[in-house]
């Protein structure tokens, strides 16, 4: 594949060469339907530069590295075809990637444009954002969080058992947004942080791979992406290209600073406590 073959060669290309390379790796689509006087005007490189640097890939010439390029693009639009083209010990691997794509496939024919509006606008209006999460989802939340405060949006992540969220958690108001980070049907105390969120009258939202899940059912909308449904083999490559998706869709509403946050009292933070560990409303 041309791409690998540059990844090879580039550490001993010249200057205009390694222009080149960069061009076809970002932008492949474009070049396989170019001529090599157009490929080099492109780049800003003479049309020989061009040839030289297909002869370096060990192509004969531009007519067969372009053909290199037109078979990587095949390659983009006909995704199940190396399925059948690869040896048993390769199909693995190609056969989860393929699902990988079709579940994010599915999320965006399946995924209301409103829900993504709503959550759009919970987060970027909030005076504070609570993102949480439990066990292995930590570092969907972790990252999550980062992606966000990147924005300049007042982000706080955390795990449902650190002691610092039970504090964020019982001063959540009408400004506050909760998300909740959930891969299984198991993240009963994420389902409560949002049920008790919900309560003090937070904007509570799930990003989750079931639609059906606790998390989903205890928030106001939930951003379901299918799971694979190999539990040795946890489903996040989805979840991460959701929340990448989101972070991107917020860039430019990012929030500037936000308002000075309620401060809880000691009550409130057993209270909240109790809650989310046991279930215990404190009646």
């Amino acid at each position: 594949m041309i791409l690998e073959r540059i990844r090879q060669q580039y550490p001993h290309l010249t200057r205009s060469q390694r222009r080149l390379a960069d061009f076809i790796v970002d932008s492949y689509q474009d070049a396989a339907f170019m001529t090599a006087g157009r490929l080099a005007q492109s780049v800003g490189v003479n049309e020989a530069t061009v040839i030289r640097f297909a002869q370096r890939l060990g192509y004969r010439g531009f007519p067969e590295m372009l053909e290199a390029i037109q078979e990587v693009v095949h390659q983009d639009l006909t995704p199940g075809a190396r399925l059948s083209e690869e040896g048993p010990a390769e199909v693995p691997f190609f056969a989860a990637l393929a699902s990988q794509a079709d579940l994010l496939q599915r999320a965006i024919r399946q995924t209301p444009p409103d829900l993504v509006t709503s959550l759009r606008e919970a987060l970027g209006t909030a005076r504070q954002i609570l993102v949480v999460g439990q066990g292995r989802t930590a570092p969907l939340v972790a990252y999550l969080g980062d992606a966000l405060r990147s924005l300049g949006l007042p982000v706080q992540s955390a795990d449902v058992g650190s002691p610092g969220l039970m504090a964020l958690l019982a001063a959540a108001h009408s400004g506050t947004a909760v998300l909740g980070v959930a891969l299984d049907d198991g993240d009963e105390r994420v389902a409560r942080v949002l049920t008790l969120a919900r309560r003090q009258g937070a904007r509570v939202f799930a990003l989750t791979d079931s639609a059906i899940s606790p998390v989903a059912q205890a928030a106001e909308r939930a951003l379901a992406v299918g799971s694979s449904g190999d539990d040795a083999a946890p489903t996040m490559a989805p979840l991460v290209a959701v929340i990448d998706a989101l972070a991107h869709s917020l860039a430019e509403e990012a929030a500037e600073g936000g308002a000075e946050r309620r401060r809880p009292q000691p009550d409130d933070v057993q209270r909240v406590r109790r809650f989310v560990l046991s279930g215990d409303d404190g009646d």
